[in-house]
């Protein structure tokens, strides 16, 4: 079966946990770096806090060339613009419909 984490500060992560995804608190790019060397083989998709997101090019390389795991930004309790297109472009896709109603910039 496949599993599905969440990384981010602990204030924008919390409330996954009810969802029933594996939380992971982080308090900057390198500790989310050395969590994703950890958990890579254990889940299947890894949703990430942008406020915590590594910049780091090797980490999308990962992501281009694994299947799994399935990396995904997630705005921050703050949310920043990379984040927020980067979800309405993924719920678009799945949906066929802009139903978050950001409109495209």
């Amino acid at each position: 079966m496949y599993k599905v984490a969440v990384i981010g500060s602990p204030g924008s992560v919390d409330a996954y946990r009810a969802l029933g995804v594996t939380v992971f608190n982080s308090s900057g790019a390198l500790e989310t770096e050395q969590l994703l060397a950890k958990i890579q083989s254990e889940f299947a998709a890894v949703f990430i806090t942008e406020d915590v997101a590594p910049s780091n090019v090797d980490l999308l390389r990962l992501n281009l060339e694994e299947e799994l795991p399935a990396l995904t930004l997630l705005p921050a309790a703050i949310p920043q613009k990379a984040g927020l297109a980067k979800l309405q472009l993924s719920v678009e896709k799945a949906m066929g419909a802009d139903i978050l109603g950001l409109g495209g910039d």
